[in-house]
């Protein structure tokens, strides 16, 4: 089941005392990484940012994250091809596809 990433559920998270959720992120623009950080920062969730795939792959199978959210356009690796992989680690963390691009082959490819 997907976690809640709503503001009142991450304050919800926060009163309680919970340890922060990690998520994973990847994305070839660090503009985009830096903002997806912020926003998940405000949160509560502690952000890593990954430049690398394999070092993410590498990464999450010794810590796995609570989240993922990868870039569907990466030069290194394509984000649907980075999702496989996890899957196939063992990840079942929720996975977030994060993308610009506007045609539907290459989200329904993902």
């Amino acid at each position: 089941m997907p976690r809640d990433l709503s503001a009142e559920a991450c304050s919800a998270r926060t009163e309680r005392r919970e340890a922060p959720e990690t998520a994973f992120v990847i994305d070839d623009e660090r503009l985009m990484a830096k903002v997806l950080e912020r926003h998940l920062t405000r949160r509560g969730i502690e952000a890593v940012l990954f430049d690398d795939p394999n070092a993410l792959l590498d990464s999450l199978r010794s810590a796995p994250p609570a989240f993922l959210f990868t870039d569907l356009e990466m030069p290194r690796m394509r984000g649907g091809a980075l999702i496989g992989r996890a899957r196939e680690a063992g990840f079942g963390g929720t996975i977030v596809l994060v993308t610009a691009s506007r045609e539907a082959a290459a989200l329904a490819a993902a």
